[in-house]
């Protein structure tokens, strides 16, 4: 997986582009979206294996997963009528969703199970598209020689790529300004 960091910042740019001017809440909202999803590895603590239904890149990385966290989100960023909501629930299901994408252009784990709870297959973008290095999993493997060309990868395939994205909305915010 790319590093946690990583992926809030990536659900955070993406939302700054669909959305400029967004509130407090929904800034915060759309940079934790980014990292919900990992939220899973408390279940090793538990007893719950990697490659269990509920372990990780599981259920929740799954698309279903993704639409009930931008149904929640949606429904407490938005007090107007039902289509605001619908809006605010796509926003967040997006932003939600980089995660699993990102992790299915890693270059290690098994996959992630992008249809649960249909289907326990887990799935990896073809091997062309999988580009972003693995992140250890584990704190006792966090040296700097593990994480270095994690941190290099993400920076060439992730921010440096969001980062433009962004400035191209942010140079369309000041022209129309």
């Amino acid at each position: 997986m790319p590093t946690v960091i990583s992926h809030s910042i990536v659900s955070f740019a993406l939302g700054k582009t669909i959305k400029w001017k967004q509130s407090t809440s929904v800034a915060f909202y759309s940079f934790a979206c980014g990292s919900l999803s990992d939220l899973d590895f408390v279940g090793r603590y538990f007893g719950i294996k990697y490659l269990d239904h509920w372990g990780h890149r599981g259920w929740s990385h799954s698309l279903l997963m993704a639409s009930i966290i931008g149904l929640v989100l949606g429904y407490l960023c938005s007090q107007k009528g039902w289509y605001s909501k619908l809006g605010w629930w796509l926003y967040f299901t997006v932003l939600t969703s980089t995660h699993t994408l990102l992790d299915m252009c890693t270059t290690g784990g098994h996959g992630v199970a992008l249809y649960a709870p249909w289907s326990h297959l887990r799935h990896f973008f073809p091997d062309q598209f999988r580009v972003v290095r693995v992140s250890p999993m584990h704190f006792h493997h966090f040296t700097w020689e593990k994480l270095a060309p994690v941190f290099m990868s993400e920076l060439l395939w992730l921010i440096l790529p969001i980062t433009c994205l962004l400035f191209v909305r942010w140079v369309f915010e000041a022209r129309r300004a």
